[in-house]
Order: structure tokens, then C-alpha cells, then sequence
């Protein structure tokens, strides 16, 4: 193959790369806002009575292929329950605000859902609003909002990085300060999990929360200072 035809071949190959790893990207950030919305609308929901109609751990297995291939099982909680509102019955899957049926992150989130299932009465916060919209445990799924905000970090920190920096390339004044406002992006979404829902982790959550928080500190004195020295006089 000529010199011209593997720098082809890399551009198209990083190309793939970047669009697998934005498109994850946009993938985890939605679903993080997502939760931490859902859970501060659910503040506001109501409980009502319900009836758990199946409750069942699904089962699934992995496979890593390396030099000594290993299968890793997990287990998801899944449930189907049903409730009444104004003489009109309803019917539901959801658990939690997590991505899927429940965020299984947690042993102990998993076993404190289970005895919320099993509990009698069930009781189902809805949304008085929109009847339809229910959940079993209205708390943050706050194992995989973590693993998500960390993933944002790495692997996918460049990606990030790299979309951001496409985002402000219109910004003539700002669109060299792409490093500074991916760390603001980045540690802020850390920050707001470690200073509104720092109950929800465990002393290694914690300590990983704030170390990513760094990131927004630093990102904001670099654009302070940024700043500042534009407006020094030239010597």
C-alpha cells in the first residue's frame, strides 16, 4: 500500500475511532442528566398503593476473550408491577431512574430494591401530573451515575475534548480554551454528584468525586487567568 493509501486508511480508522467514542459520549452524558433530572422531578411525586405482578433477577454472563478467557455473570432486577389512579389501572416496568430496568451497580442498592418490591402494600411514586409516569425507588441511581461520569473522563476524555473543541470553533476568542472548558465539563457534572447527592456514596465514591471535581477548579482559574493576562499591557 502507497504512503497515500495508509493515510487514508489511519483518517478513516480515526474517524471510526472518534465517532464510536463521541457517539458513547453523548450516550452517557444524556443518561446521567437524565437520572439526576428524573430524580429531582420525582421529589415531587406521590405514593400510591400498588401490586407487584413479577419480580425476577435476570441472569447474564459475559465472556472476556484474553489469554485466559473468563466469563463474568451479573444479574439484573426486573419487576413488573401495577397500580390504580382515579378508577384507571396502570402498569409498569421501571424500577428506578437508571438507564434499563434498575441500576444493578450496587449489591446493596439491589437488595434494598428488592424489599421495596416486597413490601405489602407496594408502594409506587407517581407522578401527579402524568399518572403514567411511575417508579419504585425514586432515589438517584447514584453507582451508575458515577461509573458514567467517570467513563466521560476515561476512556472517552478525547472524544469529549475533541467535540467540545468542534463546538467552539465558531468562538474565534474562546476556541483555544477547549482544554479548560472540557475539564469544567467534565468536573462540574462530579461536582454537582458530590455536593447534592454526596449521602448516596460510599468513602471511595466519595474521594473519586472529588478528585474529578478538581477538574472544574482548575478549568476555572486557567480562564480566570486567561483572562486576566489578555488584559495585561503589552511590554
Amino acid at each position: 500500500m502507497s504512503e497515500k493509501g495508509r493515510n487514508i486508511l489511519m483518517r478513516i480508522v480515526a474517524i471510526i475511532f472518534m465517532g464510536v467514542f463521541s457517539a458513547a459520549s453523548i450516550y452517557m452524558t444524556y443518561t446521567v442528566i437524565h437520572s439526576i433530572i428524573m430524580t429531582e422531578r420525582g421529589r415531587d411525586w406521590v405514593p400510591v398503593t400498588g401490586t407487584l405482578n413479577e419480580q425476577k433477577l435476570d441472569t447474564m454472563t459475559r465472556t472476556f476473550k484474553s489469554p485466559n478467557d473468563f466469563s463474568a455473570p451479573s444479574q439484573r432486577l426486573t419487576a413488573s408491577y401495577s397500580y390504580t389512579v382515579d378508577g384507571q389501572t396502570y402498569q409498569s416496568t421501571r424500577i428506578d431512574f437508571s438507564d434499563g430496568q434498575a441500576d444493578n451497580f450496587s449489591s446493596e442498592r439491589k437488595s434494598k430494591q428488592k424489599k421495596m418490591l416486597n413490601e405489602v402494600p407496594l408502594t409506587v411514586y407517581i407522578d401527579p401530573q402524568n399518572p403514567k409516569e411511575s417508579v419504585i425507588d425514586p432515589s438517584l441511581p447514584a453507582e451508575q451515575a458515577l461509573f458514567r461520569t467517570f467513563f466521560l473522563l476515561f476512556p472517552c476524555g478525547f472524544a469529549v475534548y475533541v467535540m467540545i473543541g468542534t463546538l467552539m470553533l465558531p468562538l474565534k476568542r474562546w476556541r483555544k480554551l477547549s482544554t479548560p472548558v472540557t475539564g469544567i465539563f467534565l468536573g462540574g457534572m462530579a461536582f454537582w454528584l458530590l455536593v447534592f447527592y454526596h449521602d448516596s456514596y460510599g468513602f471511595k465514591g466519595l474521594t473519586l468525586l472529588t478528585l474529578m471535581s478538581g477538574l472544574l477548579f482548575s478549568g476555572i482559574y486557567y480562564l480566570v487567568r486567561h483572562d486576566k493576562l489578555r488584559d495585561w499591557p503589552e511590554t
